[in-house]
């Protein structure tokens, strides 16, 4: 079964991620504030993280519910092997255009985490230990399949709130700023230092694990039934919708203040308050709001007796389930690594210099529309593919 929501979410998390990433280095002027959600804490990457652990608990959770489904164990097991895969195929292309470019004593900012050794910098990154740009998603997805079984095991016997307990722990932990330290002494361990290398992680697996396993635990609850969304139509959650308005003005406004440099003073606190590298508190808190405003406006939003309501979610359901956007979802995968993949490629070949506001912002919507070149092989190895698929589902059939 798909939902096709959730594809048409994961369609417009990639183009997010498409503008943000290719529009990293380039001239934007004006333009950048849109591009990199100057307004916004939480960006596309929690959602897509989130999304993905939602995804894990609807797709295998039943595995360990229902002895019936018994092979969605092994099912997991591929999947976090398909995504490994593609980490490696990024990091094995970065390094050879990294190597490329210290042969050619060439400085290109998206290689500088590579140092003057981009083969041991390779290495530890398809070890999961360091990450280039932008490679450091794919194995914090991998590291938490990794956990999954875990963590599916346990909610299977009731035992969820120790998953739950375990998560609000890490997340505590990664506040702390240890495993930075960490990561520190290994690098001096390594002697990386003296070759110029940076670890580079962006994302502390420790806090981050908050948006996996609430995905994760949300899908598995919906799985067993635990809940039915359209509790969400009682008018006993317009306060809670209220209260989640409320929230996210209120993190807009502690954003706004902090680009503006008026907190200058208390700059350490509103670091932390707003981490996206180890999720503060408010952007965890910002988060789970927007989530919840988006679940309430699909599920309560079309039949709300307010008109404004009613029309946001009836659009914002039309806008999601749009084909475009479901196809990029249901391929996010393959979308994901093709964009990583051409972003290194380009900034190999492209100066930035060579771009004006105007010329820069006409790349972007061109690295949009390069999605459609991962959709199109997709469907049409899935296309060739199912004719044996339907071929074997009918012997079995018949036998």
């Amino acid at each position: 079964m798909r939902y096709l929501h959730l594809d048409g979410l994961r369609g417009v998390m990639l183009i997010s991620m498409v503008l943000s990433h290719l529009g990293t280095s380039l001239p934007l002027g004006l333009t950048g504030n849109l591009v990199f959600k100057a307004g916004l804490i939480n960006d596309a990457a929690s959602a897509f993280i989130f999304l993905s652990g939602l995804t894990v608990g609807l797709v295998y959770a039943k595995g360990w519910l229902d002895p019936a489904y018994a092979y969605r164990k092994q099912a997991l097991g591929r999947r976090t092997w398909l995504i490994f895969r593609h980490h490696a195929f990024l990091v094995v292309l970065a390094t050879l255009l990294a190597a490329l470019t210290l042969d050619a004593d060439r400085h290109i900012w998206i290689f500088e985490r590579f140092g003057d050794a981009p083969m041991l910098f390779g290495l530890l990154s398809l070890l999961m230990l360091g990450g280039g740009y932008c490679l450091d998603i794919l194995p914090l997805y991998v590291l938490f399949l990794l956990l999954t079984p875990v963590a599916l095991s346990a909610a299977a016997s009731g035992r969820r709130w120790l998953v739950l307990l375990t998560v609000a722990i890490a997340w505590l932990v990664g506040q702390a700023g240890w495993l930075e330290m960490g990561w520190d002494a290994l690098e001096t361990a390594f002697g990386l230092n003296s070759h110029r290398i940076d670890l580079g992680l962006q994302l502390n697996r420790l806090s981050w694990s908050a948006f996996y396993f609430s995905g994760l635990l949300f899908g598995c609850a919906y799985s067993r039934g635990e809940f039915d969304l359209d509790t969400l139509k009682q008018p006993r959650f317009a306060p809670v919708l209220l209260a989640c308005f409320a929230l996210i003005a209120g993190s807009m406004l502690v954003l706004a203040l902090y680009l503006r440099g008026v907190v200058i003073e208390h700059k350490p606190v509103f670091d932390w308050l707003i981490s996206k590298h180890s999720v503060g508190i408010v952007s965890l808190l910002n988060f789970l709001a927007t989530a919840f405003v988006v679940t309430w406006l699909l599920v309560a939003g079309p039949t709300s007796p307010y008109p404004t309501m009613q029309a946001l979610g009836a659009r914002l359901s039309r806008v999601l389930t749009w084909r475009p956007l479901v196809l990029l979802g249901q391929h996010s995968l393959s979308v994901f690594t093709f964009h990583i993949a051409a972003i290194y490629i380009f900034y190999l070949l492209v100066d930035p210099a060579w771009f004006n506001p105007w010329t820069a912002n006409a790349i972007l919507p061109l690295g949009v529309l390069s999605l459609a070149i991962p959709v199109m092989v997709g469907q049409y190895l899935k296309d060739r593919r199912r004719p044996t698929t339907l071929a074997v589902a009918a012997e079995a059939q018949q036998a």
